[in-house]
């Protein structure tokens, strides 16, 4: 009986703490989708937030994000190539390979400013 009792205890605590990262991580998500879409389907996006976005890949390639937050934002890959960036937060970014405004390839290990090759 103490047994069973123990393991639904440790279930119970489990599935608790399986629910806070679920719910803590969709939070956190829902805070720059918004932003985010407006920037993946205008190419504008000025004054964003787009903390920890998912960019990598992505080619933005003269889009607008002046002023806007990419505070760790995975940008991987990209393309910025001709983009407006100015005073755009890129503190603590991934920029490994992506191509930067001036047409330049950031050197893998580029984090918050684009090192060139």
């Amino acid at each position: 009986m103490i047994k069973n009792i123990i393991i639904l205890l440790l279930s119970l605590s489990i599935f608790f703490s399986n629910m806070t990262l679920i719910f803590g991580q969709a939070k956190t998500q829902m805070r720059y989708t918004k932003d985010y879409y407006k920037l993946i389907r205008t190419l504008e996006c000025r004054n964003c937030d787009l903390y920890k976005a998912p960019l990598a890949n992505i080619d933005l390639s003269g889009a607008d994000i002046s002023g806007s937050n990419l505070f760790q934002a995975d940008l991987r890959q990209a393309t910025l190539r001709g983009a407006k960036i100015n005073g755009a937060n890129f503190k603590k970014a991934l920029l490994s390979g992506a191509v930067w405004v001036d047409g330049n390839v950031c050197k893998a290990g580029s984090v918050g400013q684009c090192v060139t090759q």
